[in-house]
Order: C-alpha cells, then structure tokens, then sequence
C-alpha cells in the first residue's frame, strides 16, 4: 500500500511538471528573449555555403536583432508584421517577420521543420538582394 501512495504521488508530480513546463515554454516567443545562434548559412543566389557564425534575437515578438561579428556588428530590424504563432519552440513551427532595415524590407522567417531549425532572410532594396538560409546550431531562452 505504501509503494502505491508513493507512485501515485510521484505520477502526479510528473504529470503537473510537465505541465508547468509546457506552459512557460509555450510562452516563450511571446514573453521572452530568444538568442537563434547560426553556424553557417547558405546564399540562396549563388548557392555558396558559408562557414560564419551570427545571431538573430527576437524579444517579446516585437523586436529582431541580427548579431555578427561577434557583436561588433548589429542590425535592429524594424519588425512591420509578425505573421503566425508558434506555441513551443522546441517542436515544429514557423514564425515570419515582416521587416524594414534600412531602405530594405523584406522577412525574417524562423521555423523548425523535422527537428532542423532555420532562419530564412529575405531582403530587398536600393543595395542589392539577400536571400540567406541560417542552420540555427543552439536556441537560448531567457525569460524577460
């Protein structure tokens, strides 16, 4: 009778954990800062893979920063639109930004698609055309 009580005790307590857990990370695009840390990227016009390693920040899913140069180097998005919802980052999903850098606009598109996760950047304006696809090699959550 006692390894029962203990048991159930011990179910109860994995079953609210994991609630708990899922409900602050299903928060996590909306009331925290995510750090999106890429390790390579390939240019989708040329189709050259790039050895580089950079950032995006999204916070609050109202601000996008692109981070390179080991933070010698920072672009602030203005974010436009914020188009779609992605409850859990740790499991499939996309979010896409609509944004302006510059006299660029274009989006910022973040997913995470058979376990592999993506940032897809397209620009336009009076400069040129970027057309990037980040391999995201950590994601860092810090709740604000």
């Amino acid at each position: 009778m006692n390894i029962t009580v203990i048991n159930y005790r011990y179910v109860l307590f994995i079953i609210w954990f994991s609630f708990s857990t899922n409900c602050l990370i299903a928060q996590s695009l909306q009331t925290s800062k995510i750090t999106w840390t890429c390790s390579q990227f390939r240019d989708l016009i040329t189709n050259e893979l790039v050895s580089s390693t950079c950032r995006f920040v999204s916070s609050n899913n109202q601000s996008l920063q692109w981070v390179q140069k080991g933070g010698n180097l920072v672009y602030d998005f203005e974010v436009l639109q914020v188009t779609g919802s992605w409850a859990d980052v740790s499991g499939p999903g996309s979010i896409s930004y609509n944004v302006r850098l510059g006299s660029s606009t274009g989006s910022v598109t973040i997913s995470r698609i058979d376990g592999n996760v993506k940032v897809m950047v397209h620009l336009d304006g009076e400069s040129g055309q970027i057309k990037n696809e980040y391999v995201v090699s950590n994601v860092e959550i810090t709740p604000q």
